[in-house]
């Protein structure tokens, strides 16, 4: 999910064995790379000896290495599972905080360490209560930070999934600590009114906006890797999509050419009842349109202007153009911004 552009200077949060921190050398020009784990710091410059690499290695918890340092890119991959404050602690999976606070923790305070323009991706996991929904729990972390935001939830555990999930990873079934570690698990997780555990990604952006572009999402489907540059065409999507109508509508917009169209219908039948704009890359979104949108989408070839081609499908349909461009405009900006047109 990293965005693999050229970057000034990037961060490498939990480098671990300095796995990212390699791949980020390919194309920022100074990597930092940082690890509570005294272990992992050593593998990490062994890692970077063994690859001629100049990293710059640091110990310490979460950002207390760079202090007030700015990164034009942040990555991490951090001990996000939430696990009771008992029994053996695996180091590489599990922090010191409560419930989802560590990763709270790495989205806010790695917000504050972006420079204009820098971007945070986070793989990580967060806590589903009854009392909020889980979206407006991801929205209260990231509203204050003035970033524009896409977190993307990948999957949903119930607690007993999750407990077993990581326990398996342990090692720990089929042994005598199994039962009492769940046990313990599941107190811990009533205690906290923890319910369920969702697991996905999270990328901000500094992009500078009076009103930060926000988009939480579940996002269980198939997608297309690598998602870097998925990831990068939200962010370029993102102020495109603010256009004013009259901006927007006064451009030239092209379909992407990895688009397929479906259609679905009955034999014989003169239209079909359903057609589906498909993306054959990045997060494989979907979209159902009308007879409308479609024929606006199919004649978007970057020739003419979106005005343009809404005027001539509307007296192609003998509609009012003025209206159907009310009703156009909206679902374009949508559509802009999640990477159909450019």
């Amino acid at each position: 999910m990293t965005i693999r552009r050229a970057v000034g200077r990037a961060l490498d949060l939990g480098t671990g064995c300095g796995i990212q921190s390699l791949l980020l050398a390919g194309h920022a020009s100074h990597v930092v790379a940082t690890d509570l784990n005294p272990r992992a710091v050593a593998m990490a410059r062994l890692t970077a000896g063994l690859n001629r690499l100049d990293l710059d290695v640091r110990e310490g918890s979460l950002y207390e290495p760079v202090a007030d340092e700015a990164f034009d890119l942040i990555v991490t991959n951090p001990p996000y599972v939430m696990s009771p404050p008992t029994g053996e602690r695996l180091v590489y999976r599990e922090g010191l905080f409560s419930a989802d606070e560590l990763v709270r923790r790495v989205v806010v305070e790695g917000a504050d360490r972006l420079a204009p323009g820098g971007t945070l991706q986070v793989l990580g996991n967060w806590a589903v209560t009854d009392d909020e929904d889980w979206t407006d729990r991801l929205r209260r972390w990231v509203e204050p930070t003035g970033c524009d935001a896409l977190v993307l939830q990948r999957e949903h555990l119930d607690p007993y999934e999750y407990i077993e999930v990581w326990l398996n990873d342990a090692g720990l079934v089929g042994t005598d600590e199994y039962a009492a570690r769940y046990r313990a698990w599941l107190d811990y997780f009533a205690a906290l009114g923890i319910t369920g555990v969702g697991m996905g990604w999270m990328m901000l952006h500094r992009g500078g906006r009076a009103t930060p572009d926000i988009r939480i999402e579940p996002w269980p489907h198939a997608v297309h890797q690598p998602l870097g540059e998925a990831f990068a065409a939200h962010i370029a999507g993102v102020p495109l999509a603010a256009l004013p109508d009259e901006a927007l509508l006064g451009r030239a917009w092209e379909l992407d050419g990895r688009v397929d169209v479906e259609t679905l219908g009955r034999p014989g039948v003169e239209d079909p009842e359903h057609i589906v704009y498909r993306q054959r890359y990045g997060f494989g979104r979907a979209v159902e349109v009308d007879t409308a949108l479609g024929a606006v989408l199919g004649a978007c070839d970057g020739d003419l202007t979106a005005g343009q081609i809404i005027a001539a499908v509307a007296d192609i349909l003998d509609v009012d153009p003025d209206a159907l461009a009310v009703e156009v405009t909206p679902k374009l900006r949508d559509l802009i911004g999640e990477g159909y047109l450019t």
